[in-house]
């Protein structure tokens, strides 16, 4: 397949030029910052839509070269991400939820002052936010397209460069998305995975840019990589619920889980269903979504699994599954039902010991810290 089949003649119709000298100041606003304001979006849709609704087994981690993965507060997720915006030679395609970091935009304008063909996305009302950047990259000649809809969000937080690797996970690149917030962060180097995100930017672009709305299918939604397995699904098309449903009832010793909003049924009663089935259960829960009535923190808690809320301060933001220590699901999509049926969203599900070690090590870590 022709990854930029779409796009080029488009761009050339509809570019915008201007320029400024500078990133304007951008004061870092712990306070408050898009994941605060997703929370209360999703909760919000969910009451809506809803209305009507020990330690595993060891494993031997395998050396994973194809992949590197991050985490915040240990590693320096903003660096990855200017530093692999930087390395692309031809082109970058990227859906960003949030963007407020000055590093990163001016990553992306210097890519497109050095000739590489910048396709971006954001999402409408994160665009708004006094702290975005949207206007910036704007004026300084990127063209950006908005999903144009208050209700679903343009959720997905992911970079391609050069159509051969992806920069995805979960991490908004903000002030608090990469510093204050527990979050994950992967560079993958795969042409597959990297041809199902362009067809999904491309087909958003079409449908938010030209009111085109065409469902194209993802090319690859099973890749091989070194022997690995990476299945990749996009929401709300490829019924994302029901891989992870799939996932989950194929474990065998362990499911553990850090997740930031939580309301699905279906997730939360496959999860009662294993722990009565004796398999080693627990998760970790952003402690200001345990409010909702649709949350599943209390029906797991009710059921006696063990479930405990983060004690951050700020956001507990992964969307984390982990899976006999084999297996591990992340992305942008958070196991609600506005995140299944109307927001754009990506998964990835890895099965790999040696990725699944280091986000094992995470949930350790983050279980140790806040249980009590």
């Amino acid at each position: 397949m022709n990854k930029f089949v779409l796009l080029p003649l488009l761009l050339s119709i509809l570019i915008v030029s201007g320029c400024v000298d500078e990133v304007p100041e951008v004061l870092p606003t712990p306070v408050m910052d898009s994941q605060d304001l997703e929370s209360s979006s999703m909760a919000a849709a969910d009451e809506e839509s809803q209305a009507s609704e020990s330690e595993a087994p060891e494993t031997t981690p395998l050396a994973s070269c194809w992949c590197t993965v991050y985490f915040t507060g240990e590693d320096d997720v903003e660096g990855s991400l200017v530093e692999f915006i930087n390395s692309s030679q031809s082109t970058i395609h990227a859906a960003i939820y949030d963007l407020s970091l000055p590093a990163v935009a001016n990553a992306i304008i210097n890519a497109s002052e050095r000739g590489v063909n910048v396709v971006l996305i954001m999402d409408d009302k994160q665009a708004e936010r006094d702290a975005s950047l949207y206007n910036y990259l704007n004026d300084s000649g990127i063209l950006v397209a908005l999903d144009n809809s208050k209700s679903n969000l343009m959720h997905n937080k992911v970079v391609v460069a050069d159509g051969e690797r992806i920069w995805a996970g979960s991490t908004n690149p903000t002030y608090n998305g990469v510093n204050l917030n527990n979050n994950n962060a992967l560079i993958i180097e795969s042409p597959e995975l990297a041809d199902n995100y362009i067809v999904e930017i491309e087909e958003m672009w079409l449908e938010y840019q030209l009111d085109n709305k065409t469902v194209m299918g993802t090319p690859h939604s099973l890749v091989e990589i070194q022997g690995i397995t990476v299945e990749n699904y996009f929401a709300p098309e490829d019924g994302v619920e029901d891989e992870i449903l799939s996932e989950l009832d194929s474990a065998s010793s362990s499911i553990y889980f850090m997740i930031f909003t939580f309301t699905s049924d279906p997730i939360e009663q496959k999860l009662v269903e294993k722990y009565n089935q004796g398999l080693d259960v627990k998760g970790i829960f952003e402690k200001r979504q345990t409010y909702s009535e649709y949350a599943a923190y209390e029906p797991l808690l009710n059921a006696s699994v063990p479930v405990i809320v983060d004690e951050n301060g700020y956001t507990m933001h992964h969307k984390v599954f982990i899976i006999d220590n084999i297996t591990t699901i992340t992305g942008s999509y958070n196991p609600t039902k506005a995140a299944n049926t109307k927001n754009d969203e990506n998964v990835l599900i890895i099965h790999d010991p040696g990725i699944t070690k280091e986000f094992l090590d995470e949930f350790d870590k983050l279980w140790c810290d806040w249980c009590d």
